[in-house]
């Protein structure tokens, strides 16, 4: 079983100034989409953890993002050996848990995956509740940003991330494809599914 965790860390406002006057500024937001190859017992390294990161005047954080920045992850993986994919993640339901991200794997299943593998399981714990891996990731960024008085440049940002992971750019190393359009054409309406979907907490896919 091969195991990938992901989460979106709290949003960072640029700039960050030891000065009152960025409380009248226009601060913008930096995101970070992260995830990590592995269990608890693995260490974190720039091998297993996999940053994805944008700012907010290029892209939203929604679960288009989130689904792309997974279906790149799941194409640069050496699944070698593989029969069950797992997907552990916070159970947000405008990133991590919705029909958009569960027809881009169904799509990267049916369409890409190695034959090899047989199962994916998609597991949301309750919100709040769970610590996963990517939670070790964010503990790490922040303890570094406390250190440090000013950043004014994403790239500033950027230098910081790649300390603890290796590091994606949104437009520049793939694509953010419109996941949300595509499924609807192909999915009814959760309403209409033979199961409720919103308190499901694990689904499976096989072939």
């Amino acid at each position: 079983m091969l195991t990938l965790s992901f989460d979106c860390q709290k949003n960072f406002a640029l700039p960050k100034i030891p000065d009152q006057s960025v409380y009248y500024s226009r601060q913008f937001y930096l995101y970070n989409f992260t995830i990590v190859q592995g269990s608890f017992k693995d260490a974190l390294t720039k091998e297993n953890v996999f940053i994805y990161t944008w700012g907010e005047h290029e892209y939203p954080k929604g679960s288009n993002e989130i689904a792309s920045a997974l279906l790149h992850r799941l194409t640069n993986t050496d699944f070698t050996g593989t029969t069950v994919l797992r997907c552990v993640a916070d159970g947000c339901g405008g990133q991590n848990k919705n029909t958009t991200m569960m027809f881009m794997l169904q799509y990267w299943f049916a369409k890409h995956a190695p034959n090899n593998l047989k199962k994916i399981e998609a597991v949301f714990p309750i919100p709040g509740h769970s610590f996963i891996p990517p939670d070790r990731v964010f503990a790490q960024i922040e303890k570094k940003l406390k250190k440090i008085e000013t950043l004014v440049e994403p790239s500033e940002f950027d230098n910081i991330l790649s300390e603890s992971g290796t590091v994606f750019k949104t437009g520049r190393d793939y694509t953010d494809h419109d996941w949300k359009k595509t499924s609807n054409a192909f999915l009814k309406p959760p309403a209409q599914w033979h199961f409720k979907f919103a308190p499901t907490k694990r689904f499976l896919e096989t072939k």
